[in-house]
Parts: C-alpha cells; sequence; structure tokens
C-alpha cells in the first residue's frame, strides 16, 4: 500500500520561523538578518509549525514535499505585497508545487505567466491556498488533485490562457473554494472534477462552493462553475456575471456518477449575450435543489434552468428570479414558466429583469430598496449569511441572490486580499466552517497510487454534443516524486542546480553525469524549456536551457531511462497549412517524411487521416480541446533520441491506437559520463516543420491578395482572390455583437471542397481557418458565406481584421 511519506514523517523540534529575501545566500541560516536566497532552500528543510517569510521581490518557485500537522502547519507567506514567482520551480513546469504532503498553507503569492499552473498541489491533504493573485498562465491559476480538505479562499485568478482559473479534480474530498476573485479564464472560473478515468472513486464529496466573484470567463467553453462527479456539496453566495458559456454546470463526463444531492443556494447569476444556460443539470444528475437564485439570460433565446429527463427526479426548484425559459430535455427546446410550473417547478417564483434588482445593473449588484427580490425567499437550505458575510435574514424573510439588503457584513479573519468585482467592497465570510453543510463521504488518499494526477477537464454545455477535454498534456510530472530524502549513511549528495535527485540508496562509489541537447527535427532550432527525466532506482529532473541543451549530474551506474517531455509552444508553429498537408498527403498529392507523419499524427491512430487535419485546423483558430496523441503522451511534443556517444539504445516514439510510446534511450549501465544523448524534437501538429522558438513565426503571407465583403439581407460573403495558388487560409472578422451573430458559416466558390473550422473567440471576434486537399489555383475566387442572423437587420461593419494566406 502507498501512503503519503511526508504525513508519516515526524518531528519533535520546536517551530522556526525562517526568511527569504533576494539579498539573501542559500549558505545563511535563514534568520531575519541573514535570510536565504530561494524558496526551494526553505521548502528542503522545514518542519512542522514552521513558517517561511519572504520578502519582496523576483523568485524562482518552490516544489515542497514536506508535511506539517493538524496543528503545526508549513507555511510559505509573503511578508510584502510584492512577492513574484517568476520562474518556474525546479521540479514542474508551475510556480508553486505542493505534492505528497499534508497540512501546508501558501499564502499571499503573485504568479503570473508559468508554464502550466500558477500554484499546483497533488497528492495531499489539508493544503490551503489563500491571498494569492494567479495571472496569465498556459494552463490553468490553481490546479489540485487528489487533495482532499482542500481550502482556497481570497485568491485571484484570471487570464488563464488554455484552460480555468481554479480546478480542483481527482476525487479530492470536501475542498472548499470561497471569496476567490475568478475572471477573464479561456474555459472554466472554478472547475471541480472527479475524474474516474485517473483512479480513486470518480466521486468529489462534500465541496463548498461560497462567496466567489466570477465573470468574464468562457470563450473557450465550459462554465462560470463547472461539476462533473461532485456529490452531496453546496453551491450558495456567488455572484456570477458576464460569463460567455453556462453559469453553474452539474453533469456527468469524466465522474463515476452524475453531479447528485447537490444544492444550489443564493446565488446571483447574469449570463453574457453570447453565453449559455444559467443552470444546466444533466447525465443523472438528480437529486439537485436550486432555492433563491437571480438568474437571468442576456442570450436570445437561451433560457435560466436547462435540465435532461434522467437528472430530473429528486430535483427542486423554487423561491427563484427567473426568465420564462426553460427546457427539460437538455435545451432541445424550450418553454414557458407557466409550462415548467405544471411540471410542480417554481410555483412560488418570479419574473424580473436585472433593472428591477441592482443598484447599477452590470457593475453593482447589491439589491435596490424596491427589489422583488427582498424578503421573498425561503429559509430552507438558506445560507446564514450573504456574500460579504452579512447575516441572514435582515427583514421580514430572507432574499434571493447572492446579497442580503441592509446587512452590515460581518469582519474579515483574512484581510490581506479581498478581491472584489469591479465597483463593490467584499469582505470575506467570518465563517471558518472547513466542509459543507450536507453530507459528506470520506476517502483516504492513503489507497492512491503515486501515479495518478489531474489529467482530464470536460465543459458542460447546454448542447447534447459534450466532448471531454483532455489535459494530460499538461501535466509533466506524472510519478510523484519524494524529493529531499535522506542521504546515504555514509555520503552527502547535492543536487547539480537544475536536476532534482530523489534517492535513499546505500553508498556507491561510481557517479557519472549525461548530458545532451534537444533541437528542432527542421533547420535545428534549440528547443528550451523541455523537462528530462531520468528514471531508475531514483528520479533525477531538469530542463533544457535556451540553446536546448540538458545535464545531470551525479548518477549512479545503474540501469535509467531517459526520456524528455515538453508542453507549450502550439503558437510558434501549428496553422491552417499544417491541415493542408495532411489532407494533401492523404489524397496523395504530398509525400511527408517520417518525422512529419509523426508530427501530423495527432490522434494518435498510427496513421493520418481527415480527422487530424480537422483536430489541427481547430487548434489553429483556438479551439481548447489538447490533441489526443499529447494527452496520450503526457506531452505536447514527441523526441526522437540520437545518441552519438555511449552505450544507450534508442527507444522511438510510437502512436498507434490511442497509446503513446514516448522516445527515450534505456541504459543497462552508465560506465561513466555520456555526453550527447541527444533528441530531435517534433511539436505535435506541425507538419510543416516550421516552428520556430522566438515569439512570433515568420509569416508566408502571399503578396497583396484581393479580399471583398459583399453583404446582402442577413448574409454576407468574405471573397478572396490571391496571386498565387492557395493551400490554407486563416482569416479574423470582428463585428459589433450586440447588433450581429456570425453564424452557419459554409465556404462557396473554389473553396467548397476544402476543410474549415470557426471560433468567436471573443464577442465580436470570429476566427476562420482553411486547408485545401488540393490547391487553389492562383486568381481563383474563395468565398466562405456567413449568416448573420435572424432579425439583424442593421448589423453595422463586418470588418476584416487580419488575412494569412499560406502560413
Amino acid at each position: 500500500m502507498w501512503m503519503l511519506g511526508g504525513i508519516i514523517a515526524a518531528h519533535t523540534s520546536h517551530a522556526a520561523t525562517f526568511y527569504v529575501a533576494t539579498t539573501g545566500s542559500d549558505t545563511n541560516s535563514g534568520a531575519p538578518a541573514a535570510p536565504w536566497r530561494t524558496l526551494q532552500r526553505a521548502a528542503n528543510v522545514v518542519n512542522a509549525g514552521d513558517t517561511v517569510r519572504v520578502l519582496d521581490g523576483d523568485y524562482t518557485g518552490f516544489d515542497l514535499r514536506r508535511s506539517g500537522t493538524a496543528g503545526n502547519p508549513i507555511t510559505f507567506r509573503a511578508d510584502g505585497t510584492s512577492v513574484r514567482i517568476t520562474a518556474n520551480n525546479p521540479v514542474t513546469p508551475d510556480g508553486i508545487n505542493v505534492e505528497n504532503a499534508a497540512h501546508v498553507v501558501v499564502d499571499g503569492f503573485i504568479v503570473d505567466n508559468r508554464t502550466r499552473a500558477g500554484v499546483r498541489a497533488a497528492v495531499a491533504q489539508f493544503v490551503t491556498i489563500r491571498n494569492c493573485r494567479l495571472g496569465s498562465n498556459g494552463r490553468w491559476g490553481i490546479l489540485t488533485g487528489f487533495v482532499d480538505d482542500l481550502l482556497v479562499e481570497n485568491n485571484e485568478a484570471h487570464h488563464s490562457i488554455a484552460e480555468h482559473g481554479i480546478y480542483a479534480g481527482n476525487s479530492g474530498d470536501r475542498p472548499v473554494i470561497r471569496n476567490n476573485h475568478v475572471h477573464d479564464n479561456h474555459a472554466n472560473g472554478i472547475h471541480i472534477n472527479a475524474d474516474e478515468s485517473q483512479g480513486g472513486d470518480g466521486t468529489i464529496s462534500g465541496a463548498l462552493v461560497e462567496g466567489n466573484v466570477i465573470h468574464g470567463n468562457g470563450v473557450g467553453g465550459g462554465s462560470g462553475i463547472n461539476m462533473d462527479g461532485v456529490v452531496d456539496s453546496v453551491v450558495r453566495n456567488n455572484l456570477l456575471y458576464d460569463n460567455h458559456a453556462s453559469g453553474i454546470s452539474l453533469y456527468r463526463i469524466d465522474g463515476a456518477t452524475g453531479s447528485t444531492d447537490n444544492l444550489v443556494a443564493n446565488n446571483t447569476i447574469l449570463n453574457a449575450s453570447n453565453g449559455r444556460w444559467c443552470i444546466n443539470i444533466a447525465d443523472g444528475s438528480t437529486g439537485a435543489h436550486v432555492r433563491n437564485n437571480i438568474l437571468y439570460n442576456a442570450h436570445s433565446f437561451r433560457g435560466v434552468i436547462t435540465i435532461d429527463a434522467a437528472s430530473q427526479p429528486g430535483f427542486v426548484s423554487d423561491y427563484n428570479s427567473v426568465m420564462s425559459r426553460f427546457s427539460i430535455d437538455g435545451a432541445e427546446s424550450v418553454i414557458s414558466l407557466t409550462a415548467w410550473r405544471n411540471l410542480g417547478y417554481d410555483t412560488h417564483s418570479f419574473l424580473a429583469l436585472p433593472a428591477d434588482h441592482f443598484v447599477i445593473p452590470g457593475t453593482d449588484f447589491h439589491l435596490l430598496a424596491s427589489s422583488p427580490a427582498i424578503d421573498t425567499g425561503t429559509a430552507s437550505e438558506a445560507p446564514a449569511t450573504d456574500l460579504e458575510g452579512a447575516p441572514r435574514p435582515q427583514g421580514a424573510g430572507f432574499d434571493v441572490g447572492a446579497y442580503e439588503r441592509g446587512g452590515v457584513a460581518a469582519p474579515s479573519p483574512t484581510p490581506t486580499f479581498t478581491p472584489a468585482p469591479p465597483t463593490t467592497t467584499r469582505t470575506p465570510t467570518a465563517s471558518s466552517t472547513r466542509t459543507a453543510t450536507r453530507t459528506a463521504s470520506t476517502t483516504s488518499t492513503s489507497t492512491r497510487t503515486a501515479t495518478i494526477t489531474p489529467t482530464r477537464t470536460a465543459s458542460a454545455t447546454a448542447s447534447r454534443t459534450r466532448t471531454p477535454t483532455h489535459t494530460a498534456s499538461a501535466t509533466q510530472s506524472v510519478t510523484p516524486t519524494p524529493t529531499n530524502a535522506a542521504p546515504a549513511p555514509t555520503t552527502t549528495r547535492t543536487p547539480t542546480p537544475g536536476a532534482i535527485a530523489t534517492t535513499t540508496t546505500t553508498p556507491v562509489t561510481t557517479r557519472s553525469g549525461i548530458a545532451g541537447t534537444l533541437r528542432y527535427y527542421r533547420d535545428a532550432h534549440p528547443v528550451a524549456d523541455a523537462f528530462v527525466e531520468l528514471a531508475g532506482p531514483a528520479a533525477y529532473r531538469t530542463a533544457s536551457d535556451a540553446t536546448g541543451d540538458f545535464a545531470l549530474a551525479g548518477v549512479e551506474d545503474a540501469a535509467w531511462r531517459l526520456a524528455p517531455r515538453k508542453n507549450g509552444g502550439r503558437g510558434n508553429g501549428i496553422s491552417a497549412l499544417d491541415a493542408a498537408f495532411v489532407l494533401q498527403y492523404v489524397a496523395g498529392a504530398r509525400g511527408l517524411d517520417a518525422d512529419q507523419r509523426l508530427a501530423c499524427d495527432v490522434t494518435a491512430s498510427g496513421g493520418l487521416s481527415a480527422l487530424d487535419a480537422t483536430r489541427i485546423l481547430q487548434a489553429t483558430v483556438g479551439l481548447p480541446q489538447p490533441f489526443d496523441a499529447a494527452t496520450a503522451c503526457s506531452s505536447d511534443w514527441l523526441f526522437v533520441p540520437q545518441p552519438t556517444a555511449g552505450n544507450g539504445i534508442a527507444v522511438p516514439p510510437r502512436l498507434d491506437a490511442g497509446v503513446c510510446q514516448p522516445g527515450a534511450i534505456d541504459y543497462a549501465g552508465l560506465g561513466g559520463n555520456l555526453l550527447g544523448q541527444d533528441f530531435r524534437a517534433l511539436l505535435l501538429g506541425d507538419c510543416t516543420g516550421n516552428w520556430q522558438p522566438a515569439a512570433l513565426n515568420a509569416s508566408a503571407e502571399l503578396a497583396t491578395p484581393s479580399v471583398r465583403l459583399r453583404r446582402h439581407g442577413r448574409r454576407a460573403a468574405l471573397l478572396v482572390r490571391a496571386a498565387e495558388a492557395v493551400h490554407a487560409l486563416t482569416v479574423t472578422l470582428t463585428f459589433d455583437p450586440h447588433r450581429a451573430q456570425l453564424r452557419s458559416t459554409q465556404l462557396a466558390g473554389r473553396a467548397r471542397g476544402a476543410l474549415m473550422a470557426a471560433n468567436q473567440v471573443a464577442p465580436g471576434t470570429l476566427v476562420l481557418a482553411l486547408a485545401a486537399p488540393e490547391p487553389i489555383a492562383a486568381g481563383r475566387r474563395i468565398a466562405i458565406v456567413f449568416d448573420i442572423g435572424a432579425g439583424a437587420t442593421d448589423t453595422g461593419p463586418i470588418t476584416l481584421a487580419t488575412l494569412h494566406i499560406n502560413e
């Protein structure tokens, strides 16, 4: 049975306070007058009850694999207001990583622009992440997996590039996510996903999601609050506005069950005009109670609550402020409030508009004195306080929505950071309760295997076509490996900077080094920031530098496997031309070498088809679904080994039937230092091989194509003529989203045989990508036709923002 090593470790000495500063040195004592320089120095030595105080400045993140106790947690606290994590921790592609640990507090850090997550916690218990600001990170602001009794509070998680603001996954029970400001993330604001496919019991029980302000999320799909396989949990006192997908979704894609027996109470949800349904209940998510919510949808035909037939047993909905738009067939059709009431739902609910309720609709969601939400809620299952911590009720009854009219907010127990919507002041609830008010089941982490990390994301939508979004490609640390293991009795070992040695062995006398270079398969560009692991009797990890070089030192002479992985980089190498190469290869019009065929096989099928081209086009327009090959390999890249020295055996990468064999070099023994352990790198999807390490690719746009935008009634057409044959085309159109909806996009003219993908990346911005199996001859007209939308008689201008051809 595998157990958390950090949890069973004992520590009997007195708690200590250590200091880290940019003026310090890791040879210091960590005292106030002699601080350390790096956070990792602190992470390597802290014990139960210790506090690490970090002074203002820029730091490399830390990887913590040590535990506190219930009364004596390990705390890393930002002492100033500008403690910034500006480089990934030495082990994972995240800013801060807490793994195989318990009773840990991370407090007050600014973590922006990290490769994967700002803060990650995995295979752990009683982890608190509070008062942090996490922006523009590669996939997530906060990512957790298999973390029981998680507390995420008073954080700001915003502008996550690929996915979500806060993601709690992998069967971690009793998470509390409260008083966070979660905004402008590409997909979900808060995503709670039980991930049955990744092990554990496939459910998350006892979750409490309260007091969060969530807005501007979902241009890539998902929900403000997304819950897959979440049971016996509570969602209350949250403010959701201007989200571009669903509001709150209870469903099942990768959970062991639907999201059952959950309470959704006293939330205020106002969906954007391009959003989906305010509350979406599907896939056998039975027993939901929906009470005291303000629900409004600015969409032209979608409404406030959709539920499918499999989720209706035990469903209760009442005392809500609503619109007269509901669905009982998973949003296939819309019924009125009268028809909805005839089914026994919302008999005490009422119709109202935002102007009826709010001080300033859109910016200040406190209730007007005249609001029909005042005193019209039910006491049944209502929370004792509102979003700002003010007691409920204040008048003759409970108010509907997230705010109670006339309340005085309770004092904040953690005033360091109080996120807020643009014009309102929020004070966190004074409650210190760590569990939800509904029955919570308990699942021990001691029986889980250490090879499981958060790897799947699913976005529930009002559509009955819901495709899981896999995120394994973003999970580089697949096997949690405890660091800081005790050295051998007679040997003291210091890992090379950038390499992490994780072993406890008997003393050995032979130590060797391994070094090599990662270069791209076309043009030999250096590939930096790849994660290189040497696995065997221990685990050594490092990363390639700006020249593509990597090195691992102090390795014993034993059997090893060397394998790189890397995530990100699509924007520097994948375009519609890659999809065109696939289509032309399938049609027999173009030859591709072995490296190109491997890079093109994004479906991991072992061959190439039009489906590979479709997936590449979807990536080109920003649809956020990782390639199947990236999921199977836990890497967005493949690496072809080509050792030039030593006795290593090259294991080439292989894709077949959804299974990935990553490229590696196997050693029966080292026999001394090994140089030239090189790999050729392939970015999945880059069939042309034109990836560059620079932020921008060189454009291959043709000179002065002829372009026209023509409108006729509710239809519009983009007409393009180029001076050379067109293999691929990418175009961005902008328009007024309040006056037009560009939809029903189709190809016409010479473009009819081409493949196309479209994505409204933001309100009023549409990106299209086209790939042709047979090049469209020079001077031939390419026509893309749009349906502007019913009722849009005066749409205003439709503007061509960008046009790229054959790039």
